[in-house]
């Protein structure tokens, strides 16, 4: 709230880190100096801390890693840290790249790294102590880094050397009691052929129909948060985004993480490709890595806007589900600035012409937008509504259900089970009668389909009664 109050500003963390306890909630975000940055050529996603249990309302670090502890740790030579298992490749290359970050914050625990790092070190240090091996938490430093201080980053390894040991899969895979049914369902729907195909289907679905935004519904109950966004309001920032993947990830038997950081953009765009980056609180970011046995690490990036395919190349097609606030755009400006760059005209105020068109534009303006913004709702609902038939459909002929395309949809409502009647009258409503569907009719289906669902008996097959004439038919 007050980005520039002393006290608040002190505050380590404050400005730059979501919330831990309560996800989703808006996060602090400011234009505070974290750090500067500077690379050749790519965009860099610096993480600073990973985590692998869910709880259904928060992550949490693994809290006990004493039998995970054998992993090396690396090796220190001459103030470097190198990684397990890459000196040989670091000193077989001539083309290894760096990065240098130099701190802007009293001190740091967390030294800032790429996913492919091989090796860093600090200035004027001789002695780096890790807390615990980097694959668990990160690089977490006994002695934080103070300010002023220069990180040096290298690296470029093709594959990510550190192979976790069968514990640290297993928390990589662990899933909270309370996922839902339709939840899991999704997952299934969302599986493809291989491990690669199964996690583009989950990021191809996490662009259809999702709003990118920093002030997101608050859910009635901390725990339903990631039930919220998927089923119900939809919208949410890179929090929301990654947790649903990691989640779906290891829904599918995928080993997945959720890692903060912050993503600094690249200056590819500019003369040479190099130069400082000053790295504030609009940077920080959340994003999903999963962990595959033949590239090891890699990074899966859920959020939208940030996504670097997918999208046509036009402003509106890339920005279109960026809801026009603005907190969040200007989150965007800088998070995304190599890919958008907002006009700045702070303080001037546009020329008003003497004979009264604004009378006309003002008002005709406000009508298209509010057009606009009715059409954009409406075609969310009947999306959503239109998805939901299809679940409905799927659930209730595995359940026993008639077919509706080989019945018809009057015969589909026959059976003497509560609420089918009405289900079968909305869609034949909308579908035939031309009627406009409700929010309210699409709660009404998913909540029949969760009954549906549990309809069927402990043998998978259905416990409803047999419908008369379906022989005939």
């Amino acid at each position: 709230m007050f980005p520039h109050f002393p006290i608040i500003y002190d505050i380590p963390g404050y400005g730059y880190r979501f919330s831990r306890e309560h996800l989703g909630r808006p996060p602090a975000l400011s234009h505070r100096p974290i750090m500067q940055a500077a690379s050749y050529g790519r965009s860099l996603y610096l993480r600073t801390e990973m985590f692998y249990q869910f709880t259904g309302s928060a992550w949490r670090a693994i809290p006990d890693i004493s039998s995970l502890t054998q992993t090396p740790q690396g090796t220190l030579t001459n103030g470097l840290y190198v990684l397990p298992f890459v000196s040989s490749w670091l000193e077989q290359q001539t083309h290894v790249q760096r990065a240098e970050i130099t701190t802007l914050e009293e001190y740091l625990s967390m030294v800032p790294h790429t996913n492919d790092t091989a090796a860093f070190s600090v200035s004027q240090r001789q002695d780096l102590s890790l807390v615990s091996p980097p694959g668990i938490h990160g690089y977490q430093l006994e002695e934080p880094l103070y300010y002023g201080e220069t990180i040096t980053l290298y690296y470029g390894i093709p594959k990510d050397p550190w192979i976790p040991d069968d514990l640290l899969l297993e928390n990589s895979l662990a899933l909270p009691d309370n996922i839902p049914e339709s939840i899991q369902e999704l997952a299934q729907t969302l599986q493809g052929e291989t491990d690669r195909d199964t996690i583009l289907n989950i990021l191809g679905y996490l662009r259809e129909d999702f709003v990118y935004t920093l002030k997101p519904p608050q859910p009635r109950i901390a725990e339903e948060f990631l039930y919220t966004f998927l089923e119900d309001h939809r919208s949410g920032f890179c929090v929301h985004f990654a947790t649903a993947c990691v989640l779906l990830c290891r829904l599918q038997g995928i080993p997945a993480r959720y890692v903060t950081g912050f993503r600094v953009p690249s200056r590819a765009h500019e003369t040479g490709g190099y130069g400082p980056i000053t790295v504030t609180g609009y940077n920080a970011h959340a994003w999903c890595e999963v962990w595959s046995p033949e590239t090891g690490w890699y990074l899966a990036e859920a959020t939208p806007p940030m996504q670097a395919y997918g999208y046509e190349d036009t402003f509106f097609d890339r920005f279109y589900a960026i809801r026009d606030e603005g907190h969040t755009l200007r989150q965007l400006s800088e998070i995304l600035a190599e890919e958008i760059t907002l006009p700045e005209t702070p303080g001037i105020t546009p020329d008003i012409p003497s004979f009264p068109f604004w009378l006309i534009i003002i008002p005709a303006g406000g009508a298209v937008a509010a057009a606009a913004s009715y059409l954009r709702r409406r075609s969310t609902i009947d999306r959503r509504f239109h998805i939901q038939v299809k679940k409905l459909h799927a659930v209730t002929v595995k359940a026993g259900f008639p077919a509706p395309e080989v019945y018809g949809w009057t015969r589909w409502a026959s059976p003497s089970r509560r609420h089918s009647g009405r289900a079968a009258s909305i869609i034949l409503e909308v579908t035939f009668g031309g009627r406009a569907p409700a929010k309210r009719d699409i709660r009404f289906l998913q909540r029949y389909r969760k009954t549906c669902s549990s309809a069927r008996g402990p043998a998978g097959r259905s416990t409803l009664p047999l419908w008369r004439g379906m022989s005939e038919g």
